[in-house]
């Protein structure tokens, strides 16, 4: 009777290391699971930016603080398809997600086929102020910075980052930015910031 009793003790003591074992490569599981969703958000979203901004002739001065809704914006005009088109920019901090929205603009102060926003990535939040633009005379060209968080799972994983692309096509935007510095304002602003 002794030595069945002492088995069974043995038994309990290596039952509780292999079940302590088992929590801990589960919750290395989700958290490694959650590192590459959170990681995969912003690189998704990064993928889609860098050809939008990448190309850009002119930025708009991004909003430094989210409106009412809690939405930070910022515009940028492409003209290499030989016209121009103007991207919208939206990030809200309620629901987590970053949106695009398209026009073109024929002529000073109209725009046409204005779309409706769309998702570019979920479960994105600001880090500071999401969208920073560069103008000065040190640079030829205007730059955008994103500063992007990406949080997921439980236990929650955070991706931090930012990035800072350079429009190629701004030289001229990005000189009279420097000698005017209202003129990054006045970029693709025909449809507002709802």
């Amino acid at each position: 009777m002794m030595e069945v009793i002492v088995g069974m003790g043995l038994m309990a003591v290596f039952m509780a290391i292999f079940t302590s074992t088992m929590f801990s490569v589960y919750r290395a599981s989700n958290h490694t699971e959650s590192v590459v969703v959170s990681s995969g958000q912003l690189n998704t979203a990064f993928i889609k930016l860098d050809k939008l901004v990448r190309y850009a002739s002119a930025i708009s001065t991004p909003s430094s603080t989210a409106n009412g809704a809690g939405n930070y914006y910022v515009e940028v005009q492409t003209t290499n398809s030989g016209s121009t088109v103007c991207s919208q920019l939206r990030l809200n901090t309620t629901t987590k997600v970053l949106y695009q929205r398209d026009w073109r603009v024929p002529s000073a102060g109209t725009a046409t086929g204005l779309t409706s926003f769309r998702a570019l990535s979920s479960g994105i939040e600001a880090n500071g102020q999401p969208f920073v633009l560069t103008a000065t005379s040190s640079i030829d060209f205007e730059q955008l910075t994103f500063n992007l968080q990406s949080t997921w799972g439980s236990p929650a994983a955070n991706s931090d980052t930012n990035i800072t692309y350079t429009a190629l096509n701004s030289n001229d935007s990005s000189q009279r930015a420097r000698t005017d510095p209202t003129v990054p304002d006045s970029v693709c602003q025909e449809v507002g910031r709802p």
